[in-house]
């Protein structure tokens, strides 16, 4: 069962917003891996019929998120180890791009944002966190990158950035790998602003891409493990109702 629902969701434009209540759900895992996705529930939970929640449900399938099986229905996509390579070999060279762009263009504003995004991480970034404290962290994370991305002044940089965004977050949410990491995750913002800051666009690039590197390593570490702790015979995907 899902907890911490509001209630039925009441908005102009229903199917967005059943949209983007289940990829919310979706990544913040409120499913497991390989879950089944049981259509009746979900209607009940969020007080919507079915055409709204199977329109939110393809949606998401066709972003690679929800897997649908022909006549078993709609399960939590798990990402293979290939997946994982991709997206990060993607992002690294899209975050790349928007930050040689954005090195030039950034303004006051946006690098006081930056700043203030880093001055909110700072306490949370500790050896041990909490689930919240990881929570907090991992959505600061998203915003100084987004930040980034957004201050390349192209808004079709920013949806990619949106799309690739997804799968990050289900890999750091579902292996969550990163939650050990955070202090040198913090340290590394720290040395990207600085070159942001200082308008030098080739220490950026190069520090972003360290960072983003040595995420792709952790990620596809922690899905190696998962393999083989899988193979010697742990239990396998929940096919729960939620």
């Amino acid at each position: 069962m899902v907890e911490g629902l509001l209630g039925p969701i009441a908005h102009t434009s229903l199917n967005d917003a059943v949209y983007r209540e289940l990829r919310r759900l979706l990544l913040t895992h409120r499913f497991e891996f390989g879950a089944r996705l049981n259509t009746r529930e979900l209607e009940r939970l969020l007080g919507v019929s079915r055409t709204p929640l199977k329109d939110a449900l393809n949606r998401l399938a066709a972003e690679g998120v929800v897997e649908v099986r022909p006549r078993r229905g709609y399960f939590v996509r798990q990402p293979t180890i290939d997946d994982v390579i991709e997206l990060y070999d993607l992002r690294r060279v899209h975050e790349s791009y928007a930050i040689e762009r954005a090195v030039p263009l950034i303004g006051d504003e946006e690098l006081a944002r930056l700043r203030a995004i880093l001055e909110e991480q700072r306490p949370l970034a500790v050896e041990e966190p909490t689930d919240e404290q990881y929570a907090q962290f991992s959505q600061l994370d998203r915003e100084f990158h987004r930040g980034i991305v957004a201050a390349a002044r192209n808004r079709r940089l920013v949806w990619l950035y949106d799309q690739m965004d997804a799968h990050i977050q289900m890999t750091r949410v579902y292996y969550p790998f990163a939650r050990t990491m955070m202090l040198a995750t913090f340290r590394e913002h720290v040395e990207i602003f600085a070159a942001l800051e200082a308008r030098d666009a080739q220490a950026a690039q190069t520090r972003l891409v360290r960072h983003i590197e040595r995420f792709r390593e952790l990620a596809v570490r922690s899905l190696m493990e998962r393999q083989v702790a899988g193979d010697a015979g742990e239990a396998g995907p929940d096919e729960r109702l939620l």
